[in-house]
């Protein structure tokens, strides 16, 4: 795609653009912090249909976490929509929510919180959304089973979307692609 990322706060696109292959030059490795105006701009989010189409579903899913949650601190963003894929499938998104306002959820809330994470075919959108509950600890030392679950995840997440597709769409162990850090809240 001729364009993207042209003039953005986020790097150039790195390895090779070949639809016959199903390879697509995507983000070098590395979480990629940005502005939400960042990836529409650099991606080209007005004059793209799909990816009109992408984004717009992702901002609709937000809402519905925020509504259950009150906020989100941050989203960590990936898929095809983060190449140069001229008809990209889907948006990946991790949702960072403190710990704290999960445990501290409202019946209601709750409700909103599994329908937000029932499944995006629950919504008819090209997303996959997953829940990362952020549970602060001082210090060098996990000192809480939850604090322990924080930092499983986060690591899990942070090496999961470093990795691209191998033979047979399988992920290749190698952390090799970046992916898209948007600070929606802030950590409070």
């Amino acid at each position: 795609m001729s364009g993207i990322l042209a003039g953005t706060a986020l790097p150039p696109l790195v390895g090779i653009h070949s639809p016959a292959t199903e390879e697509y030059e995507h983000l070098p490795l590395g979480r990629w912090s940005c502005a939400e105006s960042d990836i529409v701009r650099a991606f080209d989010v007005p004059n793209d249909p799909r990816r009109h189409e992408l984004w717009t579903g992702w901002k609709q899913h937000l809402e519905l976490v925020r509504r259950a949650t009150g906020t989100v601190a941050a989203c960590w963003l990936s898929g095809t929509f983060f190449t140069s894929k001229d008809h990209p499938g889907d948006i990946d998104s991790v949702y960072i929510v403190s710990a704290e306002k999960y445990r501290g959820m409202s019946r209601q809330q709750l409700m909103q919180w599994k329908f937000a994470f029932a499944g995006t075919e629950v919504h008819g959108l090209d997303l996959d959304a997953f829940p990362l509950l952020w549970d602060p600890y001082a210090g060098a030392v996990v000192d809480s089973p939850e604090a322990s679950d924080y930092v499983y995840y986060r690591g899990y997440w942070d090496d999961l979307w470093s990795r691209m597709r191998g033979p047979n769409r399988s992920p290749d162990p190698r952390p090799r692609r970046g992916y898209v850090e948007v600070i929606i809240d802030g950590y409070k």
